[in-house]
């Protein structure tokens, strides 16, 4: 294994960033081998001059870098660099790929493939949005992230308030598999009130930063965390956006990417759906379940479906289905009958669609199927 030491200096050279790091070590080797050539052969890798690469080898591995393995090692961290195995293969095609991410939680290379099905990969795909999301996008979020989870899918997001949130608690409940990128460390919990999620994504997936061990929120974080998030994954589904949201930042830097973008329409109107309608009328594929998402992604939900454990089930299931026995109805009134909130009954009813026990026909009715009844 390399010197992580040498990793962290090197990126903390003045005039590195992510695309000279990484013509440095291709073209001179590891980190720590860049540190052991000669000015001349630094300035000539990275077309810089004597002086500037003169300062990179004097940013040799120091308090600071001790410091933040001590750090790593008190919280469980690894770092994934560009030379691993564990690094997420569809972001080394990105511009410009962090050098190596900050890891806290499962390797990896346990989340890029389906369990029992050699060389398949999984599907991750980003589920972002508004900070100051309404209660029908955070049901959404919900909802779709827990139909991807359960179908198979790595749901990705920013452990942001809001969507991300929902995005990533949808994905949990499903006891399926999420991965939270962060704008901070990955050893700070922000906002406060996601430590308790973050601590759960840790042990169902993994959180990912390219940010050292103990850094706090800064805005330029954020675009930067974007890149990332969107670089990991097939697709970017938005669930409301303003018309200056964050999420849109992470759908263009998506396009640019060459991934596909997706986007869950709002009410006409409506502050938070202005940027999600905005992105539709664009192009973007328009999206209203998990179902809608893999199938855009030309995904058989059945063919990466991972069984939950028997004692799971369904546990609102026989609820809903009875309420159903009485012919078909709206998710409102299902939470009417049942007594639960919206987003219980969603989760619900993805669950039971995924099973093949209920279906969604017009303007957002369910009913049971009649192979089930």
């Amino acid at each position: 294994m390399d010197d992580w030491r040498y990793w962290l200096a090197l990126s903390r050279a003045r005039g590195v960033g992510p695309r000279k790091f990484l013509r440095l070590i291709e073209t001179l080797g590891s980190p720590e081998r860049v540190f052991s050539r000669t000015c001349g052969e630094v300035a000539a890798a990275i077309s810089v001059t004597l002086e500037t690469a003169k300062g990179i080898l004097e940013n040799r591995p120091g308090r600071f870098e001790d410091e933040q393995m001590e750090a790593m090692a008190r919280t469980g961290t690894r770092l994934v660099t560009f030379l691993s195995d564990e690094y997420p293969p569809l972001l080394r095609t990105i511009y410009d790929p962090p050098p190596f991410l900050f890891a806290r939680g499962r390797c990896l290379l346990e989340l890029f493939r389906i369990e029992g099905v050699p060389g398949a990969d999984r599907p991750w795909v980003a589920v972002v949005g508004s900070r100051k999301a309404t209660a029908y996008g955070r049901a959404v979020a919900r909802e779709i992230s827990f139909g991807l989870a359960r179908a198979g899918a790595v749901v990705v997001s920013g452990m942001a308030q809001g969507i991300d949130s929902c995005a990533h608690r949808g994905a949990l409940d499903a006891g399926g598999d999420t991965v939270a990128v962060l704008g901070t460390g990955v050893d700070v919990a922000y906002p406060a009130s996601n430590r308790g999620l973050i601590a759960e994504a840790c042990r169902s997936g993994a959180v990912l930063s390219e940010f050292p061990m103990g850094e706090g929120p800064e805005p330029w974080h954020f675009p930067m965390r974007n890149r990332v998030i969107s670089g990991m994954c097939r697709a970017t589904v938005v669930i409301e956006a303003g018309e200056t949201s964050g999420a849109l930042i992470t759908a263009d830097l998506a396009l640019d990417q060459g991934r596909d973008v997706m986007a869950v329409p709002g009410p006409a109107g409506a502050p938070m759906s202005r940027g999600t309608n905005r992105l539709i009328r664009q192009g973007a594929a328009l999206v209203e379940s998990a179902g809608d998402v893999l199938a855009a992604l030309g995904i058989e939900a059945r063919a990466v479906h991972r069984e939950a454990p028997r004692e799971q089930g369904v546990p609102d299931g026989p609820a809903v289905m009875s309420f159903l026995d009485a012919g078909p109805a709206t998710v409102d009134q299902i939470c009417e009958g049942t007594g639960f909130d919206a987003g219980r009954v969603m989760s619900c009813l993805t669950v039971l669609e995924l099973e093949g026990l209920v279906e969604k026909g017009q303007g957002a009715v369910y009913c049971k199927r009649r192979m089930a009844e």
